[in-house]
């Protein structure tokens, strides 16, 4: 078979599982794309349940504008001095402290969501956590904020907050502390929500969730809005050394699956008999002597003396009577003697060896050897009267 013939058969063969592969693989890069994008937490670009594009689109609607970014740098050194911008701040717990006193610099109004106490302590120091309420609940404002009298009741919860400060607002009391508390510091209101639940998509069209958050922001013509990643805190602080499995995107993990379920297909496919065998010449010449020595050991290793005996026998007999020209007849008949074709070979080759019929007949048709050392002294002795036969 030339090498080309031969190249054009492997093609053929393998033409199917390759088909096969590339489909899984455009499969696989199709989801790939197909994926939506990593977004955070009140994301202003995320329309899932926990983002925060529909209050976006309000702000957008009523001409204020709105800055999305993910470190409060970004925030403070764009708000400038002028007092008509604000920070939204959610995720706080995803930043550093060195962000959290960047974001407390912010020249203008701050909405902090969800505070953690290093983000109270560096962004509103009049307010403290006291703990977490048993659970977001539509509450009332029972306060004397603006904002929130005009909203009226909204669903929150989360962080429950205390103040010190006598001329803040405590609004929409929850476990013995506040959902929501505002105060005026250095001519810029400091605003604070328990939980960012009455601001996402999936909770602000609400009771009075639009409402409140509409009010806090509505004196605000730029809007800077700080949606931390969740590994802030790690890529800031060089400690957040990650497996290589953890960076690799889930999409990527989809694409190796199908490509295994692929090629074990394509071996499964390969794994069928496709046709009857064909025989083919052996490459190499095996010799006589160890095809010999190969059954002797097979023998051995199973403890298959009779079969060795047997065959030792047989091919002394088949010898033996191509010397004489006589047939050797079967081992034994249906009793367990001799039939009349072994006899008579019996009686030719005792005749010419000298040896006794019956000596002959138990050396060419006995029982087989119970040992090994038996087995050997039963080919010695073969070779012996094969011998005797030739030299008579």
């Amino acid at each position: 078979m030339s090498g080309t013939t031969q190249t054009r058969t492997i093609i053929r063969s393998w033409r199917l599982p390759i088909l096969l592969g590339l489909v899984v693989l455009a499969a696989g890069v199709v989801i790939a794309l197909l994926q939506p994008p990593a977004t955070n937490y009140l994301d202003p670009g995320d329309t899932g349940p926990s983002g925060g594009h529909a209050l976006f689109d309000l702000l957008a609607a009523r001409g204020q504008h709105v800055v999305s970014t993910r470190v409060p740098e970004n925030a403070a050194s764009a708000g400038g001095t002028s007092a008509g911008n604000l920070e939204i701040l959610t995720s706080p717990g995803d930043l550093t402290r060195a962000q959290l006193t960047a974001a407390s610099r912010f020249p203008g109004d701050i909405l902090l969501v969800g505070p953690t106490p290093a983000a109270l302590s560096a962004i509103a120091p009049a307010v403290v956590a006291t703990g977490q309420s048993a659970g977001p609940g539509v509450l009332p404002p029972l306060c004397n904020d603006q904002s929130a009298n005009l909203a009226g009741s909204v669903y929150v919860g989360g962080t429950v907050l205390e103040t010190g400060n006598p001329r803040a607002a405590a609004c929409y009391p929850s476990a013995g502390g506040y959902a929501m508390v505002a105060y005026t510091d250095k001519g810029r209101t400091i605003s604070v929500l328990g939980s960012g639940d009455p601001l996402t998509n999936q909770y602000l069209a609400s009771d009075g969730d639009a409402a409140l958050a509409l009010n806090l922001l509505r004196h605000a013509r730029t809007i800077y809005w700080v949606a931390p990643s969740p590994n802030a805190v790690a890529q800031a602080t060089g400690t957040g050394q990650r497996s290589f499995t953890s960076l690799v995107p889930w999409p990527v993990y989809l694409i190796v699956i199908q490509l295994a379920i692929a090629a074990l297909l394509a071996a499964a496919w390969r794994a069928r008999r496709l046709g009857p065998l064909v025989a083919e010449r052996l490459p190499v010449i095996v010799r006589a002597s160890e095809t010999v020595e190969g059954h002797g050991r097979l023998y051995r290793a199973r403890r298959a003396r009779d079969r060795a005996a047997a065959e030792l026998r047989q091919a002394a007999r088949d010898r033996i009577s191509r010397l004489t020209g006589t047939g050797t007849g079967s081992r034994t008949g249906t009793g367990g003697e001799t039939d009349s074709a072994a006899a008579v070979a019996a009686r030719t080759i005792s005749a010419r060896t000298g040896d006794s019929p019956d000596d002959v007949t138990a050396l060419l048709y006995g029982p087989p050897p119970g040992n090994d050392a038996q087995l050997v002294a039963l080919a010695g002795d073969l070779d012996t009267l094969e011998r005797k036969v030739r030299q008579s």
